[in-house]
């Protein structure tokens, strides 16, 4: 017994320390490696980020999705010369970056099962890809998370981490950050180290399902994840603990994932708000409400929070809760209608002073940030409830029939 306690605690002595505050060097135009771009969610474009209504189509890959399913879709991923894209048939494939034609594709265990339903509600993989040091990593409603490598999609390393999964890897410090669902219904959130899998840390059970994508703020340590029984929670990556938990009102399920702006969390629910934490208390700050549900993940710059809905309409708002207002339906912008719910999140390009953000009516729009308008639109093969990738001078879109799409500036 006292040999085995040996080993552990040799074992512990030799695990290699994690610095969770290390910098990390800013994206630049051109890079896009996981969901959202960086860990902190705010939805915006890497400086230097180009584009207009210019825009003409480059390419579309072929169509690859067998079904339809009501939560937003995955988007794509970037590295050098491929993109990667996870499809409800339980397939991730990469696409040549030049072309849109198919490099190699990885079947997950759960492509077996959609393959064999009969229903319309494939689900397969609804996260978006991760890509860091040659790997590419990918959850699927199988429960399980793979590495693959990225130039060939061979398997590296995969483990079981649940019933399902829904959200999208997290890279942080080298590592992954997963949120996991149970079919009871319950989940938690799982720390893995990127080279191996190993786990790190997990959390204690949230109570329902984390469709959510974890959140980081960098300064702390902490990360954050709202789940279907209204519970967004605090986590302390250093002292792996949890640090605060903020109840929404009856009927606000999270679907969305957070945004980090300055001491401030934003996060939507479907209690039809947008909600403004105190990122040291949990405390709400705010409130803005929409006319409908809302699983649209806020994007913010200087202030300025862009999301959607779904009453169909894009809104901005001042999120910065330093100004105060009488009421805070005052602190609206502007807002612009869709024909459609809008699932998908905002990518705000502040170079050009544009959001990209599509609509499940089938149409991918940009929208000029000084007041709503329309700059830019096209009209895709399927709903858009994915977020439009914006890097250079590029437009990278998943719609709802598994197509992607390229646009460029001429």
């Amino acid at each position: 017994m006292m040999g085995g306690v040996a080993v552990a605690l040799a074992l512990a002595a030799c695990a290699e320390p994690v610095d969770w505050f290390a910098p990390t060097p800013p994206p630049v135009a051109g890079e896009w490696n996981q969901y959202r771009l960086e860990p902190t969610h705010a939805g915006v474009a890497p400086a230097g980020t180009e584009v207009g209504p210019a825009l003409s189509l480059t390419w579309r890959s072929d169509s690859y999705a067998i079904g339809d399913y009501s939560a937003s879709k995955g988007s794509p991923s970037l590295s050098d010369d491929l993109v990667y894209v996870g499809i409800d048939d339980g397939i991730l494939r990469a696409l040549d970056r030049a072309t849109g034609a198919l490099v190699w594709e990885f079947r997950t265990r759960a492509a077996d099962d959609e393959a064999q339903r009969e229903d319309s509600e494939h689900r397969g993989i609804h996260g978006t890809p991760a890509v860091a040091d040659g790997r590419v990593f990918i959850g699927a409603y199988d429960g399980w998370i793979y590495a693959l490598d990225a130039a060939d999609g061979s398997l590296l390393w995969d483990r079981h981490l649940g019933d399902s999964i829904g959200a999208s890897p997290v890279l942080y410090q080298g590592h992954v950050l997963m949120a996991v669902e149970y079919g009871a219904p319950d989940g938690r959130v799982f720390v893995l180290r990127q080279s191996d899998g190993r786990k790190v840390y997990v959390t204690p059970r949230l109570g329902d399902h984390p469709h959510s994508s974890v959140t980081v703020d960098p300064t702390r340590g902490w990360f954050f994840v709202g789940a279907n029984n209204g519970r967004f929670s605090a986590f302390d990556l250093v002292e792996e603990q949890l640090v605060w938990e903020f109840q929404m009102p009856e009927g606000g399920e999270i679907k969305s994932t957070a945004a980090i702006f300055e001491d401030t969390v934003l996060v939507t629910s479907w209690d039809d708000r947008l909600h403004a934490l105190d990122i040291d208390t949990g405390r709400e700050r705010f409130s803005f409400q929409t006319l409908a549900d809302t699983m649209s993940s806020p994007s913010v710059l200087d202030g300025m929070a862009v999301f959607g809905s779904h009453d169909g309409r894009v809104y901005a708002i001042d999120a910065d809760p330093a100004h105060d207002y009488a009421d805070d339906q005052d602190r609206e912008l502007w807002h612009h209608a869709t024909d459609g719910w809008v699932l998908s999140s905002a990518t705000i390009v502040e170079d050009a002073g544009v959001a990209l953000i599509g609509s499940n009516d089938g149409t991918l729009r940009m929208l000029d940030l000084a007041d709503g308008s329309l700059a830019w639109s096209v009209r895709l093969d399927g709903v858009v409830s994915s977020v439009p990738v914006v890097t250079g001078e590029s437009v990278f879109v998943t719609d709802g029939s598994g197509t992607t799409w390229r646009f460029d500036m001429p």
